[in-house]
């Protein structure tokens, strides 16, 4: 039933370079190989975006926000393997830390006094603590 469901939502063409295969996985593995594509070039742009943002004209809410959905949209191409070794947690911990010092180092210098006090503080606050603290 899945292996005529997926034979008849292709084009013609490809449905017959593929008829003969076995099972609905088989079809499945032979146009994933053909027509998957790389994800490196997207993730290199989401990289290079949260990199190169700045606060400068943009208040600290929308400043933020922009920089929370590129780290959102960059978190959607990583697969993250679940764990029971304590790994992950230091994983995540090392990841907050990084989004701390992204998000103070793109902050306008008018921030410098609030980010040295945030620097100095033992331990880091959480992110979202971070960002109560600037605004």
């Amino acid at each position: 039933m899945v292996l005529s469901w997926i034979l008849n939502s292709l084009e013609q063409d490809i449905a017959d370079s593929v008829i003969y295969s076995d099972t609905a996985h088989d079809i499945w593995q032979d146009l994933e190989e053909r027509f998957s594509q790389s994800n490196a070039p997207r993730i290199f742009q989401i990289q290079h975006d949260i990199a190169s943002l700045t606060q400068d004209q943009m208040t600290v809410a929308a400043y933020y926000t922009k920089l929370k959905g590129l780290w959102d949209d960059l978190a959607s191409y990583n697969n993250v393997s679940p764990c029971s070794c304590g790994a992950m947690k230091t994983h995540a911990e090392q990841e907050e830390r990084n989004k701390i010092m992204q998000f103070l180092i793109g902050l306008n210098e008018s921030y410098a006094v609030a980010r040295g006090q945030i620097l100095l503080m033992q331990p880091l606050p959480a992110f979202r603590k971070t960002y109560s603290l600037i605004s």
